[in-house]
């Protein structure tokens, strides 16, 4: 049975003791993608406040080429480093250490193929939902809001259905990215609604989270990240108990 409240407890539960390295990760994780952005940011707020200009010597910060991109897969390989530690912690139930993240960061190269794969799944998806979403509401504009979300949930879905790719990978590293996807797929399937309740019972902690600037997120992400590696492991008993996977599926054939 999911419970998410047990997952949450439980992710508590594991950070006593842990939360200097969680944090840590957290930190160097957000100044990371912080420097990439920060060429775009000084360059943006310079055109609204031009004494800026001066301060920062402005007119020789250029913002970097395909920087959406580069955070995107820093992102991808960031989170999986980070649900590495999680795992381990979860699973070993021993100490971790700032070696452990590092080492997580090794799989950086299956963590870029799991973003690029994501992204070539779910964006037909979209595509599908913006071309009559647009023409629709240019007819009903008041229309806008419930068709936005109506028209969203299919994109909401196959996030969710994918969402387990990570801890598949870094749980199981010999296996390729596709066949990780299909079992976060199949290991998934009925308890996406499940998961995306437990990402709204976070809401609270992500406004929070904003109104300090965004610094709350170092110490609310690893909360986060445990509470759905417990998901996971749970998701993989359960999924393994009704035989919906075999431990086989888990071995890679080479």
């Amino acid at each position: 049975m999911f419970d998410r409240i047990k997952y949450k407890e439980k992710a508590l539960a594991q950070l006593k003791g842990q939360w200097k390295v969680f944090t840590i990760v957290s930190a160097i994780s957000a100044a990371l993608l912080m420097l990439v952005k920060m060429p775009e940011i000084i360059s943006e707020a310079s055109n609204h406040f031009p004494f800026l200009e001066n301060i920062f010597h402005a007119e020789s910060v250029s913002p970097i080429y395909g920087s959406g991109v580069i955070l995107f897969f820093m992102f991808c390989a960031l989170q999986n480093a980070a649900i590495f530690l999680s795992l381990k912690l979860a699973v070993e139930g021993t100490k971790v250490s700032l070696k452990d993240f590092f080492k997580g960061l090794e799989g950086f190269w299956k963590a870029f193929q799991t973003g690029f794969w994501m992204i070539v799944f779910i964006t037909p998806w979209i595509i599908l939902i913006c071309f009559p979403m647009l023409l629709i509401s240019a007819i009903f504009v008041l229309l806008l809001v419930p068709l936005v979300i109506l028209f969203f949930v299919p994109v909401i879905v196959k996030f969710y259905s994918y969402s387990m790719t990570f801890f598949v990978l870094n749980e199981y590293p010999e296996l390729g990215v596709l066949k990780s996807m299909k079992i976060s797929k199949i290991m998934t399937k009925g308890y996406k609604g499940e998961l995306f309740s437990m990402t709204l019972s976070f809401s609270g902690w992500i406004f929070l989270s904003l109104i300090t600037g965004g610094i709350g997120f170092i110490f609310l992400a690893p909360y986060i990240n445990l509470a759905f590696t417990n998901a996971y492991l749970e998701l993989k008993t359960i999924a393994l108990k009704s035989a919906t996977l075999l431990q086989e599926d888990f071995e890679s054939k080479k």
